[in-house]
C-alpha cells in the first residue's frame, strides 16, 4: 500500500508514520518503537505480517497484498487500565470507517471483532505499555484461501478500496474519540453497532460454559447478561453466539 501523509487529519500529519514490506507483527514493532524513541503518537503499518497477533496467543493471518494491518499508538493519563474500555473505540472506528469506505453494514461482535455476513472480517488487540496503548487492527480485504483452522469463521470485505485512506480515516477517528475518552461519546455507536445484543450466547470461564441472553454493554464495554432474572456483567473471556 501507498503511504501518504494528506490522508490524515490537518493535526494529526505530523505523527511519525512506519512501514514495513513484511514484518512479525505491527505490534511488535509499535513496542520497540515504545522503548526506543517513545513518541507521543504515531502508526505501524505493514502490508505483509508473519506473525500477526490475536487475542490468547492466537495468531490473526495475514497475508501481503489483500489486508491492512497496522498499529495506532496513543498515549493517555485516564484511569483506562481496564483495556476493555479501549477496544471499543477502535471498533467503533473500524465499522464506521468501513461503512463510510464501502456502504456495507459491519458488526461488532464483543469485544474485538468485526462481523460481515456471519464471517469475522477484521480483529483488534489492544495492549498496555506504560501509560502508552496501542491498537493493533487487521483488516481482511480482498484475503481468501484462509487456513483450515479459520476457513469456518474467516471472511473479507471483498470489495477493492483505497486502503490508505481507510487506514488513515480509522487513525484520525481513534484519536480524534481518544481525547475525549473519559466521555466515552462512542459508546452509543458500538451499542447500535453490536451483533450480540438481544442474542443468544455462549461464554466461558475458566473453561467452563455457560449460556443467556446479550441484554447490554456498559459504558466501560462489559457485557452485560442475563439467565433467568440473574444479571452478569463479562469484562473479558471468549463468547459465541448462538445459532438456532
Amino acid at each position: 500500500m501507498k503511504l501518504t501523509r494528506e490522508a490524515l487529519s490537518a493535526l494529526f500529519r505530523d505523527i511519525p508514520l512506519y512501514f514495513y514490506e513484511t514484518t512479525d507483527s505491527t505490534n511488535t514493532r509499535a513496542v520497540e518503537i515504545l522503548k526506543n524513541q517513545n513518541p507521543d503518537k504515531f502508526v505501524v503499518v505493514a502490508n505483509e505480517q508473519t506473525n500477526g497477533q490475536g487475542r490468547s496467543g492466537k495468531k490473526f493471518y495475514s497475508p501481503k497484498d489483500t489486508g491492512i494491518y497496522f498499529s495506532v499508538v496513543i498515549h493517555s493519563d485516564c484511569d483506562i487500565s481496564d483495556i476493555v474500555g479501549i477496544t471499543p473505540m477502535a471498533a467503533v472506528a473500524v465499522v464506521n470507517s468501513l461503512e463510510k469506505s464501502t456502504h456495507l453494514n459491519p458488526k461488532i461482535k464483543w469485544v474485538n471483532d468485526i462481523y460481515l455476513n456471519d464471517r469475522k472480517i477484521c480483529g483488534i488487540l489492544v495492549k498496555a505499555v506504560g501509560n502508552a496503548y496501542i491498537i493493533g487492527i487487521g483488516i481482511n480485504v480482498t484475503t481468501k484461501d484462509f487456513p483450515p483452522d479459520i476457513s469456518n469463521i474467516a471472511g473479507s470485505v471483498g470489495l477493492e478500496t483505497d486502503t490508505n485512506l481507510l487506514v488513515y480515516d480509522i487513525v484520525n477517528s481513534i484519536i480524534d474519540m481518544s481525547e475525549e475518552l473519559e466521555e466515552r461519546k462512542f459508546m452509543n455507536d458500538y451499542r447500535k453497532k453490536s451483533l450480540v445484543i438481544g442474542r443468544e450466547i455462549n461464554y466461558y470461564i475458566n473453561g467452563v460454559q455457560f449460556d443467556g441472553t446479550a441484554i447490554g454493554i456498559d459504558n466501560s464495554g462489559g457485557l452485560i447478561v442475563e439467565k433467568n432474572g440473574t444479571k452478569k456483567v463479562l469484562t473479558s473471556g471468549e463468547i459465541t453466539v448462538r445459532t438456532k
